[in-house]
């Protein structure tokens, strides 16, 4: 096999961007100390020292992909109009979903087509707006509509298997004010239990007027398993605040920049809820038992007005879509800087927490640093990456990757994670 080149996705020796400060130790900690892991009434309890993650080895990602599915022009089945979601399955097999014909493709190990599933529609083996895709066992692949609220279940040799209506009961209660359900299917596990997210209303409501910046109050966004349509809540956090600058001509709204907030993000077999006011995520199992909690003994940086200067560059530089004057001078940015912005887990189980950055809607930018804990919890690496969106899948030692070109043509690309 082609020995891959190490070099587009090197990590620096440095904590990325300007929020260097943001990720060190605690000066409380104790440098010569390690990890505490106790067991809690079946729970693990890892305790880390920050200093531990300032000192990990470095992974990269592959500068060139192993494979690569997709073409500017050609057959059909080589061309995407988006992909939305790929998985690898145990045989080597890759499937793709695109999302804007909202069809299933399967291709062999060596990116040759193979099959090709479902379609716009409402029938039960179509689909119309899939959010979670999630290999099942070795051979299925099951998705979730959230249009047609609906599980619908294909065997990559055999095509389609079976649907499954989804009308969740145990929400949190409805906020009239939105004309939306109040939890809704947001992942599932690789035994189709449903993970679902419920969120309470924002307090207070907002009626901007033009020349008028306000700020939302936090939602309690709450985090539950459903075996069937009954949905048992298992842990809450908080959302981040949202900053809506009212101009003269529009409004418009963004997630005030380092504000802490937490979230949760489903696995092929758990659940991770992660907070930012502390540095702490906690690993829940598909039959709803807490598995373990992971804490990091660090303090967060203090925000001072250089931390902003970058997002006021952008603006001077007249590439910026929006005039942030006014949100840099009146949104109530928070005192401490978060721990960590994006969380990912990985197929082998894996958590992967990202360097916290502002939204890129007010700083672009084209890397993302992390840090990568082992399944037991345990501090592994530091890795660079471009942005988790189009990460679609981590195994252990692949990426698969959504590649979008300068004509905005999509690419699947099945990418060497190195551990070195």
């Amino acid at each position: 096999m082609r020995q891959p080149k190490q070099l587009l996705f090197r990590l620096p020796l440095v904590c990325a961007f300007y929020i260097v400060t943001s990720c060190q130790p605690s000066e409380q900690a104790d440098l010569g100390t390690g990890p505490t892991v106790r067991d809690s009434s079946g729970v693990r309890i890892v305790e880390l020292p920050g200093a531990l993650l300032s000192d990990l080895p470095s992974w990269s990602i592959a500068e060139q992909p192993d494979l690569a599915i997709g073409l500017v022009e050609g057959p059909e089945p080589y061309l995407f109009g988006r992909i939305a979601d790929a998985a690898k399955l145990e045989s080597g097999q890759l499937v793709v979903l695109d999302g804007q014909a909202r069809v299933i493709r399967v291709f062999d190990g060596e990116g040759l087509f193979l099959s090709e599933m479902s379609g716009y529609g409402e029938g039960p083996a179509e689909l119309q707006d899939p959010t979670v895709f999630r290999t099942v066992g070795d051979t299925a692949i099951a998705l979730y509509d959230r249009l047609l609220r609906k599980i619908a279940v294909f065997n990559v040799n055999e095509g389609f298997v079976e649907t499954e209506k989804v009308m969740l009961e145990g929400c949190p209660p409805h906020d009239p004010r939105i004309p939306l359900p109040s939890c809704y299917v947001s992942g599932l596990l690789n035994d189709l239990t449903r993970v679902v997210t419920g969120f309470g209303p924002r307090s207070p409501s907002l009626n901007t007027q033009p020349g008028e910046t306000a700020t939302s109050g936090r939602r309690v966004r709450s985090f539950g398993l459903a075996d069937g349509n009954s949905v048992t809540t298992l842990d809450t956090v908080l959302s981040e605040t949202t900053t809506y600058v009212h101009d003269s001509k529009w409004l418009w709204f963004i997630s005030t920049a380092f504000d802490w907030s937490g979230g949760f993000v489903a696995g092929k077999d758990r659940v991770v809820v992660a907070t930012n006011s502390t540095f702490e995520y906690r690993v829940w199992l598909g039959d709803g038992r807490l598995g373990s909690i992971v804490r990091v003994d660090t303090t967060a940086s203090q925000l001072r007005s250089s931390h902003l200067d970058p997002i006021r560059a952008w603006a001077a530089s007249g590439e910026s879509p929006y005039d942030p004057s006014r949100y840099l001078a009146e949104a109530p940015f928070p005192d401490t800087i978060p721990f960590f912005g994006e969380v990912l887990v990985d197929e082998v189980g894996r958590v992967w927490l990202a360097e916290y950055g502002p939204d890129v809607e007010l700083l672009p930018r084209e890397f993302w640093d992390w840090t990568v804990f082992a399944a037991d919890g345990l501090p592994q690496a530091r890795i660079r990456t471009r942005s988790p969106s189009d990460l679609l899948e981590i195994g252990e030692d692949y990426v698969l990757m959504r590649l979008v070109d300068d004509l905005g043509v999509h690419t699947l690309g099945l990418f060497d994670l190195l551990r070195g």
